[in-house]
């Protein structure tokens, strides 16, 4: 696995538009968002939607898609709301301009110096397990692996 910080913004780019980080929830392998985000990033290329729209977004009613949904069957229902896609395209092309990306990297560097550590870093992962696997695997190892190697050590 490989920590997004140390990505470069091209790396990031292509990460972001995979369509598991657009939306990470388990979803019918039949539904992908990757074509999408794929035609939307062609017709922005490296461009924010404004140039494009006829409207303020926020003034439009709906132009997130809200769904509802349901884990175990009963009554544990959470409303969700799922990006435009050329909004969500938009950011990811901010965020990951060179210069953006110089800044937020240099700015989680700063982060890491002193007592406290990051685990919960978003990561991507380098093998065929998703992203969200490789995530908690590493939260595994550097929280709770830890916790009990401290906890014996100071027996």
């Amino acid at each position: 696995m490989k920590k997004l910080i140390e990505l470069s913004n091209e790396e990031a780019r292509r990460h972001f538009l995979k369509g598991s980080s657009y939306l990470n929830y388990d979803m019918p392998p039949y539904i992908s968002f990757e074509p999408i985000l794929n035609d939307v990033a062609t017709v922005l290329k490296a461009n924010n939607f404004a140039a494009f729209k006829s409207s303020n977004p926020k003034n439009i009613p709906g132009v997130n898609y809200d769904f509802l949904s349901n884990k175990d069957g009963r009554f544990a229902w959470r409303p969700l709301e799922l990006i435009h896609p050329a909004i969500y395209v938009s950011l990811v092309n901010t965020v990951c301009d060179p210069d953006n990306w110089m800044h937020i990297k240099k700015r989680f560097l700063e982060f890491e110096t002193g007592a406290v550590e990051c685990c919960s870093a978003p990561v991507m992962s380098l093998d065929n397990q998703k992203d969200v696997a490789k995530q908690i695997e590493g939260w595994w190892q550097s929280v709770e692996q830890k916790s009990l190697i401290y906890s014996y050590l100071d027996c």
